[in-house]
């Protein structure tokens, strides 16, 4: 299953497997629109507060400008903290 990012769809983290994949496609302007911090936070903190996942593919595909680097960049380093 992925979980999706998308002007169109709910944003929810969905856990029916021990790993997680999820897709930031960009909100609201699709492959355009950058995350904010608290927005990749939250998504973040459902994928490690969830107790049977012990994988998780994170994909950014808001690359029409350099969003895609940044947010998977600033995720990155909130993961690790």
């Amino acid at each position: 299953m992925c979980s999706i990012s998308h002007p169109d769809l709910p944003n929810e983290v969905i856990t029916n497997t021990n790993m997680v994949y999820y897709r930031f496609h960009g909100v609201p302007h699709l492959y355009y629109s950058a995350y904010d911090q608290l927005f990749l936070e939250q998504t973040a903190t459902a994928i490690k507060n969830a107790k049977h996942i012990n994988k998780a593919f994170l994909y950014f595909n808001n690359t029409a400008q350099t969003a895609a680097i940044q947010n998977a960049q600033y995720i990155q380093q909130f993961i690790e903290k």
